[in-house]
Formats: C-alpha cells, structure tokens, sequence
C-alpha cells in the first residue's frame, strides 16, 4: 500500500492514454540552443503527454507543442525529463499551461 505522501504524489488529474502522435516541439534544450524537431507522443492525457526528443530539456522550461500540420499549437511546460541510455534520447512530460482546445483528449 502507498503512503499518504506516495499516493499524493502519483495522483493524476485525468485519465491517460498510451497513444503515438506526431508532434512539433519547439524551444531551448539546457545548452541554450534553440530548436525544432518533429517527435512522437508515447503517452497523452487532456493536460499535456510524453514524448521522446534528442535535446536534454530542464524541467520547468517552457516549449511549444504543435501538430505537423500546425491546426493545434499550444505553450507546455516540461514537468519531468529521464534520459534513456540505451536510445540516446529523452523522454519529457509536459503540462499544457493553459486550458487548451484541439489537443487529442477533452
């Protein structure tokens, strides 16, 4: 069973669903460089998702998430960040900073 600070920590706004969707990520990795690189969602939810990048990004930075065909764009926040060795990539969480319309889940 988790503790009260346990549970607390890993509670969730809202529902979460494993879903691969392109996207556009733009913004500043932690050596100042700017970029814009096209990834892929593992995990979405109504409020932001997951996705792998090949920039090292600090948590409480600010990005832009935008669909490839830029119907959906929308200022986020990374929330987490966890370097996977194995594919040389990131995988970041982040969190929509405002209540957004378009975004996969409502």
């Amino acid at each position: 069973m988790l503790s009260n600070s346990s549970a607390s920590r890993n509670r969730r706004k809202g529902p979460r669903r494993f879903l691969k969707l392109k996207i556009v990520v733009a913004g500043t990795d932690v050596h100042g460089e700017q970029f814009t690189e096209t990834s892929e969602t593992r995990v979405v939810t109504k409020d932001g998702g997951l996705f792998t990048t090949a920039h090292r990004l600090r948590i409480g930075q600010n990005i832009r998430v935008s669909t490839p065909d830029a119907k959906f764009s929308a200022e986020a926040t990374i929330r987490n960040c966890r370097h996977d060795a194995q594919t040389s990539t990131y995988q970041c969480g982040f969190c929509f900073t405002e209540a957004v319309r378009g975004w996969v889940l409502r």
